[in-house]
C-alpha cells in the first residue's frame, strides 16, 4: 500500500537499516556511506534484496559497491564552497531582517 504515491525515496542511512521501506513498495535510492572494505555482506545483501539504487558519497566507496557486483551513481556528499560559503552573520541577519543575536 502506497500512501503519498512518491516517484522515489532517498535514503541518508546505513543501507541495510532502510528495509521499512520495502512493504511500501516504495521506490528507493540510498545513499550509501562506505566505511569498511571490504563492503558490510548486509550493505550488499539490501540492495540486491530491495532492488535500491546505491549513490556512492566517495570514489573509494564507488569502487566498493562496483566490486560486489552493484551499479552506483557517484553523487560526493559535499559542497562546492566556491558557491556555497559561509556569511557574516549579523550582515545576513540584518539583510533578512532579523534581530541581533542576544549573544551578539
Amino acid at each position: 500500500m502506497r500512501l503519498y504515491g512518491p516517484d522515489l525515496v532517498i535514503a541518508l542511512s546505513t543501507p541495510w537499516a532502510t528495509r521499512y521501506y520495502e512493504p511500501l513498495g516504495v521506490p528507493l535510492a540510498s545513499f550509501c556511506p562506505v566505511e569498511h572494505s571490504p563492503l558490510p555482506f548486509k550493505s550488499a545483501l539490501h540492495f540486491g534484496e530491495s532492488g535500491a539504487t546505491p549513490f556512492a558519497v566517495t570514489r573509494d566507496g564507488e569502487s566498493l559497491l562496483r566490486e560486489a557486483g552493484l551499479e552506483p551513481l557517484y553523487v560526493p556528499h559535499g559542497i562546492d564552497t566556491s558557491i556555497f560559503r559561509p556569511l557574516d552573520r549579523a550582515e545576513a541577519r540584518q539583510a533578512l531582517g532579523v534581530p541581533a543575536s542576544p549573544a551578539a
